[in-house]
């Protein structure tokens, strides 16, 4: 194409792109079979309290079947640049090299938008959803932080006894050392 009109293709198409990603839903996950000492110092932030939970592919499928809800699955891949056409998946699907380490699944909803009476899209959802799910189905175990100190494991129990006892034979402590 001549420079001019590729340059408005790509500012058309980042456009487009932003709109897609600003009417989709995301939930991630970490594709990786093992613990992270990187994700747990990055998703607990300045705390040393919370808990990571452990799942699978199935589990998230089984967990999810309680409700209607067009949800789409993808592992990321890791890239920095793009060899193909963009399109509603690979767009939400791709991600620098830099976050590698997450090895992040991702579970999507598509296209949530309406339009107000300007005819202008506005997101069905512009606060996320609530998506019912099967937390015995969802959850195999439950990890307490390795920063944390035993006063956690007990209260969580304790917790879990009152408002879910099936899901306290899940609890497992990191095997993350912190020394």
């Amino acid at each position: 194409l001549p420079e001019k009109e590729a340059h408005n293709r790509m500012l058309r198409q980042v456009e487009a792109t932003r709109r897609f990603k600003e009417f989709t839903l995301v939930n991630c996950w970490s594709g990786d079979r093992n613990e992270s000492y990187a994700l747990w110092k990055i998703y607990l932030g300045n705390s040393t309290s919370g808990v990571a939970i452990k799942t699978n592919a199935k589990g998230l499928e089984k967990a999810l079947a309680v409700n209607n809800l067009d949800i789409y699955m993808g592992m990321v891949s890791y890239k920095d640049f793009i060899t193909e056409e963009p399109n509603q998946f690979n767009v939400l699907t791709r991600k620098s090299l830099h976050y590698k380490y997450e090895e992040e699944l991702r579970l999507f909803i598509l296209n949530q938008m309406e339009f107000d009476e300007n005819n202008k899209p506005v997101a069905t959802y512009p606060y996320g959803l609530k998506v019912p799910v099967d937390l015995d189905e969802l959850i195999s175990e439950i990890y307490i932080s390795p920063f944390v100190g035993d006063w956690f494991e007990k209260m969580l129990r304790e917790t879990l006894e009152k408002v879910r006892p099936s899901l306290v034979g899940k609890i497992k402590r990191s095997v993350i050392r912190d020394v």
